[in-house]
């Protein structure tokens, strides 16, 4: 995000992107505006979040203030990501089954 207006912008569901075509920088709501009042990652947007163990990350002083406080503690597994927000998430990380051929690729490696 690059000001003020971008950021006031995110707290109604509208973020910037730049075309992969042309580079133009434009701002768009990738979201319904039902799915506002949910957490997401700040990388790739995704809702569908796990948790994650303080106990097993180093966090800083303003991350373990806002746990203190009370917001949650989220965690996107594609992205590796940790969050912590006041929003609630809307629904939880199911990690996809292996495929055939990823069993056997597992088997074999092990």
């Amino acid at each position: 995000m690059r000001g003020p207006r971008e950021k006031c912008l995110a707290l109604f569901g509208f973020y910037a992107f730049r075309c992969s075509n042309c580079y133009l920088r434009f701002v768009e709501r990738p979201m319904d505006l039902a799915s506002v009042v949910y957490a997401k990652c700040p990388r790739c947007l995704r809702m569908d979040l796990s948790t994650w163990d303080p106990k097993y990350y180093r966090v800083g002083a303003w991350t373990e203030l806002q746990i203190w406080l009370g917001a949650h503690r989220w965690r996107c597994e594609p992205c590796r990501q940790n969050i912590v927000s006041w929003r609630m998430r809307r629904e939880k990380y199911v990690r996809p089954e292996m495929g055939p051929a990823e069993k056997d690729e597992a088997a074999q490696k092990s």
